[in-house]
């Protein structure tokens, strides 16, 4: 029996969003060539507006990753002792109506271009060395919105309140700046 429908089943998912992972997760793995709905609808029996309109749609993909973590780690598939890290992650985007756009650095030509950035949060096992993303956000740009480091700390926050008995540690690259991070335990086991 594969792992898959035992995740899907303690997630507790309702029957159709169990379905759509149940057949979405291994077409993904197994998808040649770029990951987009047209593909998607090549290689499975879904339309590709249905793949479409699945995809504008909230999935609970932070459950079903954090999920995944909680079942490896009572298997004993994993050690148990994880780190908490964050990364942003920089896209370029041209054009001038897609939501999100603004100035954001660009680690690949030292300077601040055009484009979208994502920041995650993901769990990193300790002896594994294997990496779980948990937390995806898109960082909204400087116009009325609050600077980045704000956002990194609200984000974190409401992941730390969402899942109680974990800790975080602050950023060596924060200078300090992380409030919410003051009294906590570096690498605390899940």
């Amino acid at each position: 029996m594969t792992m898959l429908p035992v995740l899907l089943t303690l997630l507790c998912l309702p029957a159709h969003q169990y379905r759509f992972f149940l057949q979405l997760i291994p077409l993904w793995q197994a998808i040649p060539g770029r990951v987009n709905a047209r593909n998607f609808s090549r290689y499975s029996g879904w339309n590709e507006r249905t793949l479409r309109r699945w995809f504008d749609k909230r999935l609970p993909w932070d459950a079903l990753h954090w999920g995944l973590v909680m079942l490896l780690t009572q298997l004993d598939a994993l050690g148990g002792w994880f780190v908490l890290v964050m990364d942003a992650s920089f896209i370029p985007k041209a054009g001038r109506k897609t939501a999100g756009l603004g100035a954001f650095w660009n680690g690949c030509a030292s300077h601040s271009e055009t484009g979208l950035e994502l920041h995650c949060l993901a769990l990193m096992s300790w002896a594994g060395r294997h990496l779980f993303p948990v937390c995806v956000q898109q960082t909204q740009p400087r116009q009325g919105q609050a600077d980045r480091l704000t956002q990194y700390c609200a984000q974190l926050t409401a992941f730390l309140k969402r899942t109680p008995g974990l800790a975080a540690c602050s950023s060596a690259g924060g200078g300090g700046r992380w409030p919410i991070c003051q009294n906590h335990v570096h690498g605390r086991r899940v």
